[in-house]
């Protein structure tokens, strides 16, 4: 990949935390931010927002409060609905439903996993979608 950059372009890579997310990256500092490889400048600073605490709280509540919202105002109606937070769901009613989670821990899929989510919900039909919404409603016991 850095063969095909021009010379002096810059990678930021804001994933160094978790691993970094180009062959080359490997975690610097504030105080040393930067190194470059092949002529392409590297910014792998790891707690990015770190340096800027309020600007990234208040960037991240942005960015999720629509999703909170969504669940709080209709239950779990709101993953049914909404593709991003479909995408996040992990485990329903006791079983992981995103196969790489479970992979990742060793479990079988066979076992645990009813599928995608995209593919679970397609499977519950209108009556199911119906009553997660009334119980949306209903008082918690």
């Amino acid at each position: 990949m850095l063969k095909s950059m021009q010379r002096g372009a810059v990678l930021v890579d804001v994933a160094i935390d978790q691993g970094g997310c180009f062959e080359t990256s490997h975690a610097t500092t504030h105080a040393d931010p930067t190194f470059e490889v092949d002529g392409i400048v590297h910014y792998c600073v790891a707690n990015m927002p770190g340096a800027v605490p309020v600007t990234s709280s208040q960037a991240l509540n942005n960015a999720t409060l629509p999703f909170g919202l969504a669940l709080a105002n209709k239950g779990f109606a709101a993953v049914i609905e909404n593709p991003h937070l479909r995408a996040g769901l992990n485990v329903h009613r006791g079983r992981i439903t995103h196969k790489a989670v479970a992979e990742s821990l060793g479990i079988s899929s066979r076992r645990s996993i009813t599928g995608s989510p995209l593919r679970y919900l397609r499977l519950v039909g209108p009556a199911v979608r119906r009553r997660l919404r009334l119980r949306r409603h209903a008082p918690h016991r």
